[in-house]
């Protein structure tokens, strides 16, 4: 039955949605970082400019309003584009193929077609598997409880995904 699978329609979209999310990591943390520090420069240049230059407050006004304009600008394209939200999405998209790919190779789980005790090869697969699904949930549930606004909880991802329906982009050539 293995030998007979053809993996590389599986392999081709856990690529996809490592890549996908690894990217969406990457901008995410890289915008986030360009805020962090643009805010933490806003009172350097409020204290330092005036100090350094005659008309320094006029320049501190203005230069901490073009900081402040690039702060609020980041966060609207994050939140337009949606990154950490396409980041946890996909990478638990990913972990959620791994595990099947690797339950499957090993006959374990759901792909299980033996009778009688399992061979400890197959139970192996199946803790180890368990143990990942287990360490991916607690991440998840970690992520959820850091995102907070005004003291509520945002939506889950998992009820944001229920409202709006399953993902239809194909795996290639899917613009993100």
């Amino acid at each position: 039955m293995i030998e007979q699978f053809n993996f590389g329609r599986l392999d081709e979209n856990i690529k996809y949605y490592k890549q996908s999310a690894d990217r969406n990591l990457r901008t995410f943390y890289t915008f986030k970082m360009l805020q962090i520090l643009t805010g933490a420069s806003i009172p350097i240049c409020s204290l330092v400019i005036p100090i350094v230059s005659a008309d320094g407050y006029r320049l501190a006004a203005i230069i901490n309003g073009i900081l402040g304009s690039l702060i609020a600008g980041t966060e609207g394209y994050l939140q337009l584009r949606q990154t950490e939200r396409n980041w946890h999405r996909w990478r638990s998209t990913e972990q959620a193929l791994q595990r099947e790919r690797s339950l499957f190779v090993q006959e374990a789980g759901p792909y299980y077609s033996g009778t009688g005790p399992k061979p400890p090869n197959i139970r192996l697969a199946e803790r180890v598997e368990q143990i990942i699904s287990e360490e991916h949930l607690e991440w998840r549930a970690g992520l959820q409880q850091t995102t907070q606004v005004d003291g509520k909880q945002k939506e889950s991802n998992a009820e944001a995904d229920r409202q709006e329906g399953p993902n239809i982009f194909p795996p290639t050539g899917h613009a993100d």
